[in-house]
């Protein structure tokens, strides 16, 4: 009777009280063989404090079972899966639970867990919520500097209009600023620490200026060790975002708009708590690099230092400053943790010899190529770290990147330390829902980047991702670019090239190419110039 012919229908029906019911079991008209009951796995436990989401991926098998939800009742989750296509025993599950506290403030925690009972149920799998986020946005403005010595104005017009709707032009804050910097730089052309705190609380405390008002009070910390710097940081967040010099000197403000601890500072009287990251605004104009979270380590070694680029007067010679408010914080112990790593060994780079068009004809060069298994090792890296160590603590991130699908990593020579870059672009789904194109059209579009990872090429763990809401082009000039360029300045015909990335001055997001024929060393920045060494 198994999916029988219409005939068959007409007479099975006539001959009995009951309606053919088509099926796919051959042995529904054997009582004798009862039909075999899917096996399920559930997962169960509580939440402290209360989540409000709980969600679940299979490591093991992401294809099926990503980011699912769980049923959550109070402080209670629990979530069924079937055995054995949605899991097994022995798979590692991601459990995020996360809950929104208000006030731009969430408390997360990301726990990795082996199945042990698959069929059956594993009990009081129970969370902590040991992860604490203060992340201002989106709603902190972003100001990009005008001119590349007003990264101080740039700073403090998002300051000021993180409180009150008024712009103040950065003309006026840099020249007001520098007014009031300490008399050893009153020739500089960047805002130093008293200019900046003397132009904020002109504007912002009980005064007179742009209308008046008692919005903030801003003042200086300055100490002789990092652990101290950082608890004056993320204290005072919670009554806004700080501001910091970074590289040494007073070139480059950058915003502490977001803090990743363990828990909340600002009710630590005593004891101790972890720091994981921030969320920094940088004001220097690059479009990926300006929105970035940056681990702790990341932040302490590539940019936050002692101020040992300052007049031999600066009262801040040698120390860590910070601008924040208000000043005074009590005496706290923390513990910087630093990034995962995801390589069993480090991933070697050797040179090869490739070939490609610069000018005519085509031109064979030395560079450093990474094999196919070791590029899909940097990119499980990358998005492993992110989405461990970033999209369970930062919602508009992971809405952005989950858009994306990695490009090709590169490999970056710099000063402290090496590291890949990987590019996520825009997916060619998500490219051609706008407006109809063909898929050639679309592999056309340059601006594509959505964010950019970084990771550590010794141990692969995860330093800093910048992200954008609209699609940038990335890394604009190429290697074929680069050898055109300097075509220009001589002959490459002559000897073959070797070439790589390297991190000088700019925004580790965009190396420079270095470029050796013979004796001669040049560079080529991603704004197309060129320099030789």
């Amino acid at each position: 009777m198994f999916n029988g012919s219409d005939p068959a229908k007409a007479s099975y029906e006539a001959s009995c009280d009951c309606q053919w019911t088509v099926g796919n079991d051959p042995n529904d008209c054997n009582a004798s063989i009862t039909p075999s009951q899917t096996q399920t796995y559930k997962i169960s436990g509580y939440t402290d404090p209360a989540a409000d989401t709980v969600n679940i991926t299979n490591l093991n098998k992401p294809d099926v079972v990503d980011d699912r939800a769980a049923n959550i009742a109070n402080d209670f989750y629990e979530i069924t899966l079937n055995v054995s296509d949605e899991v097994e025993p022995g798979d590692v599950l991601r459990i995020t639970a996360c809950k929104d506290v208000g006030n731009y403030e969430s408390n997360c925690n990301v726990t990795n867990y082996t199945v042990v009972n698959a069929p059956g149920e594993d009990t009081n799998v129970n969370i902590t919520l040991n992860h604490y986020c203060l992340n201002y946005h989106p709603d902190y403005p972003f100001s990009t500097w005008e001119q590349d010595n007003w990264s101080g104005p740039a700073v403090m017009q998002m300051m000021v209009n993180h409180y009150r709707s008024m712009e103040p032009a950065q003309s006026d804050l840099n020249e007001t600023g520098i007014v009031h910097n300490q008399p050893c730089n009153s020739e500089l052309e960047f805002v130093d620490p008293d200019g900046m705190r003397w132009t904020l609380n002109d504007i912002l405390h009980n005064t007179s200026s742009y209308g008046g008002g008692n919005y903030a009070n801003y003042d200086i910390g300055n100490y002789d060790n990092l652990d101290s710097v950082l608890h004056y940081i993320c204290y005072w967040q919670h009554k806004g975002p700080g501001v910091a010099p970074t590289d040494g000197d007073y070139s480059n403000w950058m915003v502490i708009r977001g803090i990743h601890t363990s828990v909340n500072p600002y009710p630590q009287s005593s004891g101790s708590y972890d720091i994981y990251g921030f969320w920094i605004n940088d004001p220097n104009p690059t479009g990926i690099g300006e929105n970035t979270y940056k681990t702790v380590n990341q932040w302490t070694n590539d940019y936050y230092s002692t101020l040992t680029g300052v007049n031999v007067d600066d009262n801040y010679l040698n120390r860590y400053v910070a601008v924040c408010e208000p000043p005074v914080q009590p005496d706290c112990e923390i513990k910087l943790v630093s990034s995962k790593p995801r390589f069993d060994d480090a991933i070697t780079t050797p040179l090869a010899e490739m070939t490609l068009t610069a000018n005519s004809p085509e031109q064979v060069s030395y560079k450093k190529v990474l094999r196919n298994d070791n590029s899909r090792k940097i990119v499980t890296a990358a998005i492993d770290g992110v989405n461990e160590e970033l999209v369970p603590y930062d919602a508009a991130f992971a809405e952005v990147f989950a858009k994306t699908v990695s490009g090709k990593p590169k490999f970056v020579s710099g000063d402290n330390e090496n590291y890949y870059i990987i590019p996520f672009d825009l997916s060619v789904k998500e490219r051609l829902k706008p407006i109809k194109k063909s898929i050639a059209d679309i592999r056309k579009i340059k601006q594509k980047t959505l964010v950019v990872v970084l990771i550590d090429t010794e141990d692969g763990s995860f330093k800093e991702a910048s992200w954008v809401e609209d699609p940038v082009e990335y890394l604009p000039v190429s290697e074929a670019k680069a050898l055109q360029l300097i075509h220009n300045e001589a002959d490459i015909s002559i000897e073959k090239p070797t070439t790589e990335l390297v991190h000088r001055d700019a925004s580790p997001y965009y190396p420079d190419w270095k470029v050796t024929i013979g004796d001669n060393v040049f560079f080529v920045s991603q704004d197309g110039t060129v320099s030789q060494e």
